[in-house]
């Protein structure tokens, strides 16, 4: 059979009015103590005679599992009137309540949100699908070249200022089987078809098929050459970056 308890010796709250640098004592046996609320400046609480610290409102002090308390006393040390409303218990006290103030925000539940229907669906992946779709743009800018021999000048690379982008370039070689068309892009000039020192981005070898460069960024400050064994032409379209 289990032990009756009186539910006064478990709970008591109290509302309590300090002055300013005043104090109340209470004299009650308990374990747990609960701030509440107060309306001004935190108490300091001493109890059964130690001095210590400031409690917060809202705030719980719980006793060691031995230990309990019979005196407690809470000192005002500000300037202005307080009154607090204090709960005193021998068990712990657990406040389930929300309190809300001002303006608080909502975050909607991901799981009650509409489904796209079919239809949508099937429009953004069509959508999706044509966006990445290989394109061949045709760029805004254009040059071409027909050389007989040698090194031709596209675009110095004083011209290219801000960097371009070729979208389309067809090269090709005239005359005999072995004929070479190449496009070099650099910061100057190759000094014929077989310079190993500038760097080669097309190469056409081969009569009488063509090459083709597309979507080929070239970094400002380089310049677009055509060289040549014999002769050849080409033609460019491009965009500036």
């Amino acid at each position: 059979m289990g032990t009756n308890y009186n539910q006064i010796d478990w709970f008591t709250n109290f509302t309590v009015v300090i002055a300013a640098g005043e104090s109340r004592k209470i004299s009650k046996l308990g374990k747990y103590i609960t701030i509440l609320s107060n309306s001004g400046a935190d108490p300091r609480i001493q109890i059964n005679g130690q001095n210590g610290g400031i409690v917060s409102s809202g705030l719980s002090i719980e006793l060691p599992p031995s230990e309990n308390f019979d005196k407690l006393e809470f000192v005002n040390e500000s300037g202005a009137s307080i009154t607090m409303q204090i709960a005193i218990s021998n068990g712990k006290i657990i406040d389930s309540r929300t309190v809300l103030s001002g303006s608080v925000g909502v975050k909607a539940d991901p799981l009650n949100t509409p489904l796209p229907t079919v239809d949508t669906q099937i429009a953004s992946l069509i959508t999706a699908i044509n966006n990445q779709k290989d394109y061949v743009t045709i760029g805004a800018n254009k040059l071409s070249v027909y050389n007989i021999g040698g090194v031709s000048t596209l675009l110095t690379p004083a011209a290219n200022t801000t960097g371009i982008i070729i979208r389309t370039c067809d090269a090709y070689q005239l005359g005999t089987a072995n004929n070479i068309a190449r496009v070099f892009a650099d910061t100057s000039a190759p000094s014929s078809y077989s310079d190993v020192t500038k760097r080669c981005i097309l190469n056409q070898n081969g009569y009488p098929n063509g090459a083709q460069l597309q979507n080929y960024k070239i970094p400002s400050g380089n310049g677009l050459y055509l060289a040549v064994l014999s002769q050849g032409f080409i033609d460019i379209t491009y965009d500036t970056i």
